[in-house]
């Protein structure tokens, strides 16, 4: 079965056997969506509406600091009818094999980023649904 994430100007559609967790602040929301295993995706929305090639750049500082044996591609995608700064990667960690995906966009309500992982031996199983996820990615005025 399928759930519908609606709150702070955002929806999206995720499975129901999923776990979905929020932490916000001030200036940004993420909302987490969990598999039963570890493949996950996330958004963060920030209402302060910084430069979608700045939060691209940002996230992947974050994962050459951490993963040596990083392959970084350029991606294309569309999200919410905007174009998104899109990149794909490939790392190694614990013995597995990864592979996430890094999209960032811009509305005239927020920036957001939307990252998405799966290792190896889920892929096959999570990567669609997450991509899902990403396409049933809306937003409203509140």
């Amino acid at each position: 079965m399928v759930e519908t994430y609606q709150s702070h100007g955002v929806s999206f559609e995720y499975p129901d056997d999923w776990e979905i967790t929020e932490q916000q602040d001030a200036q940004e929301v993420t909302i987490t969506v969990q598999s039963p295993e570890t493949s996950f995706w996330l958004l963060t929305v920030f209402f302060d509406r910084p430069d979608p090639e700045k939060i691209a750049e940002a996230a992947l500082d974050a994962f050459r600091q951490e993963y040596d044996d990083l392959d970084i591609y350029e991606g294309d995608d569309n999200i919410c009818d905007e174009n998104a700064v899109a990149w794909d990667l490939e790392f190694r960690a614990m013995e597995v094999y990864n592979s996430a995906w890094v999209r960032t966009f811009q509305t005239d309500l927020f920036s957001a980023l939307v990252l998405y992982q799966a290792n190896d031996l889920e892929l096959e199983e999570t990567a669609d649904t997450m991509r899902g996820m990403t396409r049933s990615l809306g937003y409203y005025y509140e």
